[in-house]
């Protein structure tokens, strides 16, 4: 049967003391085996067709239908646990697997669930197992690890080359951190762009050993780690690394509210960097990229086409753009304010360029001198 959402829910507490109780729902022809313990204020799913592992059975399912939360004779349950090795080489579970933050007590191992597509993890989720995912070779894009996790152990996401970036949004405060623990956590995860770690966060071993955190032929990944100091092992680093906070390089805020990750660049090199990444924030993440810039960049950067819909300029100094379309022109003018000059060196362009009317643009010529005019559909003409 499917899932019913009920109006109202029994507290579980109504359930006497030092009692546990083993009884099972059916969802879609598929029997789940659960316990309420610890004086009916936990239930653990521990059981598929009455075997305490699913592989046993291997019966085919969507994980989109595990009932996190299922009604029993009148009683709405929802769990909170999940038995260490109930999921480990379910390779006929297939689809999302979404984990609420209910989610709170162990949390199984899903190793080998290679029909898994998407993972999304819940806020109120507080640890992610050994091997909690590994091995899960169908998750595609990225994986958010909320900011109540606590801890994300060993292997916990090694060889899962389909997935494309990690953000670890860390703890909400600074008496607690969240830490990524030790050896190759995302090994072998070579599909990955970036992994953005939060503030409040604690990494051991990023890239060192045999079993460095980002081993296994993981190469064209930018890490970006807050400049707070709590870091080790981060030496012989095969990836980008990139320390942001006041007076680097590059700063990093994120936004959940509005979806947006703030990047201020101050070279040319992290400007590109933050762009090239902007649909890989996009699509991982579901972030919008804004760029603050805040000093001046000389060297020419440009806007790739899969970040058109999702860049967004703030100017606060002189940014040198390379255009060399007519529709480079116009996706880079639509990214910053109309009231904002682009500077624009039209190196390689190979086609008449006419600036919409209204804008303002300043344009580097190939052999360095400039001209700065307020246009109103002016073509810039080039043999």
């Amino acid at each position: 049967m499917k899932m019913i959402a009920l109006a109202t829910a029994v507290s579980l507490s109504t359930i006497p003391l030092a009692t546990a109780l083993a009884d099972s729902v059916v969802v879609d022809g598929v029997t789940w085996n659960y316990t309420i313990n610890d004086g009916g204020t936990t239930v653990t799913l521990d059981g598929v067709n009455g075997e305490t592992q699913a592989k046993t059975t291997n019966p085919s399912f969507n994980a989109a239908n595990i009932p996190w939360t299922f009604d029993k004779n009148g009683t709405t349950y929802t769990i909170s646990a999940i038995a260490d090795t109930l999921f480990i080489d379910w390779t006929n579970l297939t689809g999302e697997l979404s984990i609420p933050g209910t989610v709170k007590g162990v949390l199984g191992r899903f190793q080998g669930c290679n029909g898994l597509t998407k993972l999304s993890l819940g806020e109120g989720v507080e640890i992610i197992q050994w091997y909690g995912f590994k091995n899960c070779k169908g998750i595609r894009g990225g994986v958010v690890i909320p900011s109540t996790v606590t801890n994300v152990r060993t292997q916990a996401f090694s060889w899962d080359n389909r997935i494309t970036g990690i953000w670890v949004k860390g703890s909400a405060t600074s008496a607690d951190l969240t830490t990524v623990d030790e050896r190759a956590t995302f090994i072998g995860a070579t599909a990955m762009k970036v992994l953005l770690v939060g503030q409040n966060t604690k990494l051991i071993n990023l890239n060192s050993g045999t079993e460095r955190m980002l081993g296994g032929n993981i190469t064209g990944c930018v890490v970006y780690v807050p400049d707070n100091g709590k870091w080790t092992g981060l030496n012989a680093c095969d990836t980008t690394l990139r320390y942001y906070g006041p007076g680097r390089d590059v700063d990093i805020a994120t936004d959940d509210q509005n979806n947006t990750i703030t990047v201020t660049p101050t070279t040319a090199e992290t400007l590109q960097e933050a762009l090239n990444l902007a649909a890989t924030f996009k699509s991982a993440f579901g972030l919008d990229t804004r760029i603050s810039v805040t000093n001046r960049i000389a060297s020419a950067v440009s806007i790739p086409a899969s970040a058109y819909s999702n860049v967004m300029f703030d100017l606060h100094s002189w940014v040198t753009f390379n255009v060399t379309t007519q529709a480079q022109l116009e996706n880079t003018l639509a990214a910053i304010s109309s009231d904002s000059m682009l500077i624009v060196d039209p190196t390689g362009a190979t086609e008449n360029l006419t600036v919409p009317e209204g804008r303002q643009v300043f344009v580097v010529l190939k052999d360095g001198d400039a001209i700065r005019r307020r246009l109103n559909g002016f073509t810039i003409r080039f043999q």
